[in-house]
């Protein structure tokens, strides 16, 4: 076993310079006693730090809003893009897809097998291709909610992305070349329309959440006159197993609100980006440690979620059924989707290798030569 870590080590280290990776080595110690101070600090201060939250009302536990178990249905949102810049022009290649949780029984499956929505493009080379495929994926996220007739649905990341992804296309819109511009409009209506109908619909009929990784919010760090972590970090340390936090409003940054208003996009369009700006105004967030084993999760949901504790409740009995694995640091629906995502990058190549045999295929000049360097590929760029 230390011979198979020992070789793997090599092999990530082979096409470095050993001064680089001396040095870089030489810096972790250092960096190490830093992150353990940090740390020593707030274990330290456990008890004081939860008695100050308990004053404040701040956590909670699981019992106050599970009542009875529901066995809710999940499913789980992911997407990615990824970008090949070919010296010619860019090959892009986008998808979302959508995987089932574990069912709480077998009757309870829904799906067969994994759905999901993708495209292939090429366009000129321009500035804003990743913004585009960005949105592009966002769209696609959205749209692909309406396949899914779970009690639970996951978006892997937060509520807003989504939104925040599409508003920072459309600055740049207008200066995006034409066929770019027809694929994100043929998209945009009906994604923010199935959207804004997930997020708003009877929550008695399907819940959708949003599951962060990733956060820098700091609002209960900042009650107790911390710096240097943000909640979820914060929380992992002090919440108990089946302990949560009480939901609270997220604070969203206003300058998002009025990004579209240049952009040549129709009058209806302009009318859902504006409500769907609205909507995330009222999306609340809500930490929950559901096994010892598990990180605190960030779980995002919207106002008519957070009004009524029994909805509440199957989002919390949701997360603990699928975080019952200990190798598995998230719920297991999300997980899934972000490992089918996640392998997007490797397909690329073989993608840009079958479009450039069929390119080769039909050129008529019998020297190739030109074509083969137009089609040289120079840089990879991935997207979540």
């Amino acid at each position: 076993m230390d011979d198979e870590r020992n070789m793997g080590n090599k092999a990530i280290f082979k096409d470095l310079p050993a001064s680089l990776i001396q040095d870089m080595l030489y810096e972790c110690p250092r960096v190490g006693k830093e992150i353990g101070a940090s740390f020593n600090m707030i274990n330290k201060n456990k008890n004081h730090l939860r008695a100050k939250l308990q004053r404040l009302k701040v956590i909670a536990n699981e019992k106050q809003f599970i009542s009875e178990n529901l066995y809710p249905t999940t499913a789980g949102i992911d997407g990615a893009y990824a970008v090949e810049r070919l010296l010619a022009l860019d090959l892009i290649t986008v998808a979302a897809v959508i995987s089932e949780g574990i069912p709480p029984t077998e009757e309870k499956a829904i799906f067969n097998d994994v759905k999901h929505k993708a495209k292939v493009l090429s366009s000129e080379h321009n500035p804003h291709t990743n913004a585009f495929s960005k949105g592009l994926m966002s769209e696609m996220e959205m749209g692909i909610i309406e396949k899914a007739r779970h009690d639970i649905i996951m978006m892997d990341g937060s509520l807003s992305t989504p939104i925040i992804a599409i508003n920072q296309v459309l600055p740049r819109f207008n200066e995006m070349p034409r066929d770019l511009k027809g694929i994100f409009v043929d998209y945009l209506s009906e994604s923010l329309e199935i959207y804004l109908n997930t997020l708003t619909k009877n929550p008695d009929e399907s819940i959708i959440i949003g599951i962060p990784k990733y956060t820098s919010k700091g609002k209960i760090t900042d009650c107790l006159g911390l710096s240097g972590f943000d909640d979820r970090a914060l929380l992992t340390f002090l919440l108990l197993p089946g302990e949560c936090t009480t939901p609270r409003q997220v604070d969203l940054d206003g300058s998002q609100q009025r990004l579209f208003e240049k952009a040549q996009i129709s009058v209806k369009e302009k009318r859902l980006l504006q409500t769907c700006n609205r909507f995330m105004k009222d999306i609340y967030i809500l930490y929950y440690k559901p096994h010892p084993w598990m990180p605190t999760i960030t779980i995002e949901f919207s106002k008519n979620i957070a009004d009524r504790a029994s909805h509440i409740g199957i989002v919390l009995e949701a997360i603990k059924e699928q975080t019952i694995a200990p190798s598995i640091m998230e719920p297991y629906p999300t997980y899934i989707a972000d490992r089918f995502v996640k392998h997007l990058n490797a397909a690329l190549p073989v993608l840009k290798d079958v479009t450039s045999v069929d390119v080769v295929r039909n050129w008529k000049d019998e020297i190739k030569s030109n074509l083969i360097l137009a089609l040289h590929s120079y840089r990879s760029d991935i997207g979540r």
